[in-house]
């Protein structure tokens, strides 16, 4: 079912609201939802039209909805027929488990972030179906950390602070951090833990494979769903994780030979990476809206000879520089 996670709150607040045995009207339902909406989400509007479209999509039969009993008595309001229904009771079709099943499989041998095995055994139990993968792919990889990703997701989700041990990768002592964390993102197999200082408030990054230990707090923090975005946009507008306090996205013009130009376009650096011509020297060009630091330029530095940087100015200074530096150990 393709919900958004904003949808899928209503509906199962819709749910929840229904399941306590009332009849309500659609103003009762909106101002219901829009209370919960606002303290989980910050989100202060909701129309009764949105709830009203959210009654109809939860009566329609799946994929698109829940085949939710939802009767309309007129003039009083809408309740559930079958006071026993939920939209957590669903089973899952076959083809539902076989979709769950094979992207455990693909987590399970690309990397071990989860607990893959009792997972995969309790959907052998459900479907019947064999948990072996019939392709070649690269030998799982054992990450050292996995074992607190379920509690720094839990934390993420929650808004709940939580005090870190954390060695840094050239130090040889373990420090400590009260942190609120905030998200994760991956780059190159390895899990990173982007989140604030309790003390000020300042960015910090966190590779997972180097936390010694974690401790949940029973202290939250509070964060707008405004400020989460604009992290997440932050983090989204860079290659790897690497960025100054005040960096903005820059533009990036960059020219590459005829060699590299089917695999940008097959693997595109970044995903604001856009195509714009092809040059009459046989070369052609791309650009980027992307944070300038060392992981773009170690990405553009493994074309070699078949790539030109156009602009602007600090990316060319940035890589020469790097340049310079390396060929003094030569």
């Amino acid at each position: 079912m393709g919900f958004n996670k904003i949808a899928y709150f209503r509906y199962r607040a819709i749910d929840e609201l229904f399941r306590s045995g009332g009849v309500y009207n659609l103003a009762e339902i909106t101002e219901n939802i829009k209370g919960k909406l606002k303290n989980a989400f910050d989100i202060e509007y909701i129309s009764e039209r949105q709830i009203a479209e959210d009654l109809k999509i939860m009566r329609s039969a799946s994929p698109i909805g829940y085949k939710a009993p939802i009767i309309n008595i007129r003039g009083v309001g809408y309740k559930y027929s079958d006071k026993s229904f939920s939209i957590n009771n669903l089973n899952y079709t076959n083809e539902e488990l076989e979709i769950i099943r094979n992207a455990i499989l693909l987590l399970k041998y690309n990397n071990s972030l989860y607990e893959t095995n009792s997972r995969l055994n309790l959907l052998a139990k459900l479907t019947g179906y064999p948990t072996e993968f019939p392709f070649i792919l690269k030998e799982p990889t054992v990450i050292k950390g996995v074992e607190y990703i379920n509690d720094v997701i839990n934390a993420i989700l929650n808004n709940q602070i939580i005090e870190i041990s954390y060695k840094p990768f050239h130090a040889n002592f373990v420090k400590k951090d009260l942190i609120m964390p905030v998200l994760l993102k991956e780059y190159r197999n390895r899990l990173y833990l982007i989140a604030k200082n309790t003390t000020d408030s300042n960015r910090m990054v966190y590779a997972t494979d180097r936390i010694e230990s974690i401790s949940i707090q029973n202290q939250f923090y509070k964060i707008s769903n405004k400020e989460k975005n604009a992290l997440l946009k932050l983090y989204e507008t860079c290659i790897g994780t690497s960025i100054e306090y005040d960096q903005v996205p820059e533009l990036v013009i960059i020219e590459v030979s005829s060699q590299i130009k089917p695999y940008l376009i097959m693997r595109p650096l970044h995903k604001s990476q856009k195509y714009i011509k092809d040059l009459k020297n046989g070369w052609h060009r791309f650009s980027l809206d992307i944070i300038i630091n060392i992981e773009l330029v170690s990405e553009l530095l493994k074309f070699n000879k078949e790539v030109k940087i156009i602009s602007p100015e600090t990316l060319k200074n940035k890589t020469l520089s790097l340049l310079k530096e390396t060929f003094k150990n030569y």
